[in-house]
């Protein structure tokens, strides 16, 4: 399993990509990449909670 901080860091260059893509206009790139660090944020969330 990835380091917590690993994570956070991977969740902010995704939001970065959908900041990105909303300013070039590209809104369905952007749901993609807040979908993905959605998805990924769940994730870390969940196996945290396992090792707890």
């Amino acid at each position: 399993m990835a380091d917590l901080s690993d994570t956070v860091l991977a969740l902010a260059r995704l939001i970065n990509k959908a900041d990105k893509a909303i300013g070039d206009g590209g809104y369905v790139s952007a749901r993609s990449w807040l979908r993905e660090a959605k998805l990924a944020a769940y994730e870390a969330l969940t196996e945290e909670a396992k090792s707890d």
